[in-house]
Order: C-alpha cells, then sequence, then structure tokens
C-alpha cells in the first residue's frame, strides 16, 4: 500500500515540476513600426515598391538557455497598400498581384523556432506558408533579431521568383520595359509587447 502511495506522490510532484518548467510566451506586435520594401529590376532600371500599412504578430519565450523560441507568426498586409514612385508602376504591380482577385498578401508560420542567442542577438528560418496572389507556398525565411528590454527588433530580406506565384511580371510601353521574375522582399521591423 505504501509504495502505491509513493508512486502517486511522485506522479503528482512530476506533473507539477514539469508544469512549472513549461515555458512562458509573450505576444509581440509591430503596429507598424518599421519599414518593409519590395525590390527588383526591369529591362529599364532598378525599382523599388514600399509597404505602407501592415500587420505583424508573434508570440516569444523567454530568452532561456542561450535561446529564444518564437511561434504563432502573423503578417497580413493589403495588396493596396503597395506604393511605388510612379502611380502606373504601382497599377502594374496591383494587375499582376491580382488585387481586386487576392487583396491580401499573408505569411502564418507553421512551427515553433528555436534560434541560438549570442548575447542579444539571434538568427534563424521561420518556417511557414506564404499566400498571394491566390498561390500558398511554404517557405522558411531568414532572419536576424534582437533583444532589447521590452522590445524585439528583426529583419531579413527574402527572395521570391513572381512565376512560382503563377505572377507574370509587369510590363510597360507595349512590352519594352519589362520587370525581372526575381524580387526581394526586405523587412526591418521593431516588436513591442
Amino acid at each position: 500500500m505504501k509504495s502505491i502511495k509513493w508512486i502517486i506522490a511522485l506522479a503528482v510532484f512530476s506533473l507539477i515540476g514539469f508544469q512549472a518548467k513549461a515555458q512562458v510566451f509573450t505576444t509581440y506586435h509591430s503596429n507598424g513600426s518599421g519599414t518593409m520594401s519590395v525590390t527588383g529590376t526591369s529591362t529599364l532600371h532598378n525599382w523599388s515598391e514600399g509597404l505602407k500599412k501592415f500587420d505583424v504578430s508573434f508570440q516569444a519565450g523567454e530568452p532561456g538557455n542561450q535561446t529564444i523560441v518564437v511561434k504563432d507568426v502573423q503578417f497580413n498586409a493589403q495588396v493596396g497598400n503597395l506604393e511605388s514612385e510612379s502611380s502606373l508602376m504601382s497599377d502594374k504591380t496591383f494587375t499582376a498581384l491580382k488585387k481586386n482577385k487576392y487583396p491580401i498578401v499573408s505569411f502564418v508560420s507553421d512551427q515553433e523556432t528555436t534560434m541560438k542567442l549570442a548575447g542579444n542577438q539571434f538568427s534563424g528560418k521561420v518556417s511557414g506558408k506564404l499566400s498571394f496572389a491566390g498561390t500558398s507556398k511554404q517557405v522558411f525565411i531568414p532572419i536576424q533579431g534582437s533583444l532589447e528590454n521590452d522590445s524585439i527588433s528583426v529583419s531579413g530580406v527574402y527572395p521570391i521568383s513572381m512565376s512560382d506565384y503563377g505572377i507574370k511580371p509587369p510590363a510597360a510601353l507595349f512590352g519594352t520595359i519589362k520587370s525581372g521574375n526575381d524580387v526581394k522582399v526586405h523587412f526591418n521591423l521593431k516588436f513591442n509587447k
């Protein structure tokens, strides 16, 4: 009888101890703090479009054991919030991205990402689904970041081939000026609790 009590007591204490070690996650929001842009090439010149409004959030575990854990990354933006120096370029972009049919660009992570901390710096790849222009793809987005008191800064560059998403690169002047197929998404974001 004593051995059953000991087994039950050991099981209860083990569960309590396990739950006490469970990681606590905090939600961070960008609140539009930072910059995002898309750059590419054309037969005439290099080009850039800024994303003037977007929403990004994620959960981060309290740093420990020289690691940080990130999960539930969510990014959403309206295609119509892409802005270039030229209204013609913006219109061509909106048409290529099928803005009227697919007005949202999104990314949702699909697993926890554990990254090593070196001081207050970290880097790694966040896995998830990137969706725009009616196509979703599994991607691994490389990031670099730093911890700063109650905020986290994250930056990176992610290359995309438009043809992978069924997008025909924009062209102008009867096809004499053509955008290249490959673009890069640049982001430099600051998140607060």
